[in-house]
């Protein structure tokens, strides 16, 4: 009986230390290759919140303070920064029936962008929707889509992201952007152009 190949044995314990049990991370994989791309999609991402969490706790050092002495906080404000700083603000949607939403008529056919960003600070559905908390007890954000869009890598991508908050504000628990530098952010795919970050090194 031949060996699995490699990437199918990382890819099982992957999907395993994300929480499946053996016998489902066996099953998606004999799915085939194209769920172990959409898997994968989690990854994609992961990169671009650590980097806009880091962002966004170099800017606000009292709740970076926060999660450097309790790391168990980590989870909830991993779900509360991928809520602020949605990475993939928008995606595209073809409506597949005539429509109306908030009065503008929506037809068959149309081209439709659901701004993910924006329904991720809805007040109508978080009062204080324009306030970061890493106390929320419920975070119903879409960072990560939903409905039978939701990224199949969402927790591949959760799994990664606690361990690199964890382990980062660990052994770098001070850190800012650099003094008279001013954060550019991109649209479409939420990025930072340039992030020139200090620390100290004693």
């Amino acid at each position: 009986m031949s060996k699995p190949p490699k990437t199918a044995v990382a890819f099982r314990a992957a999907l395993e230390a994300a929480g499946l049990s053996q016998m489902a991370a066996s099953r998606a994989l004999e799915l085939g290759p194209r769920t172990v791309r959409s898997y994968a999609l989690g990854e994609r991402e992961a990169p671009l919140v650590v980097m806009l969490a880091l962002a966004y706790l170099a800017e606000h050092p009292d709740q970076r303070r926060l999660l450097v002495d309790d790391p168990a906080l980590v989870p909830a404000a991993i779900e509360e920064l991928l809520r602020w700083e949605t990475p993939v603000m928008g995606v595209v949607r073809v409506a597949v029936q005539d429509t109306e939403i908030a009065g503008c008529p929506i037809h068959e056919g149309d081209m439709v962008m659901v701004m993910l960003s924006s329904v991720n600070t809805d007040e109508a559905d978080l009062p204080d929707a324009e306030v970061v908390r890493f106390d929320r007890e419920s975070n119903r954000h879409l960072a990560f889509g939903g409905g039978v869009h939701r990224c199949l890598g969402s927790h591949l991508a959760r799994l990664e992201l606690r361990v690199a908050m964890r382990e980062w504000h660990r052994r770098i628990p001070e850190y800012a952007v650099a003094e008279g530098h001013t954060l550019a952010y991109t649209s479409g795919i939420r990025s930072i152009d340039h992030f020139p970050m200090t620390f100290p090194t004693s």
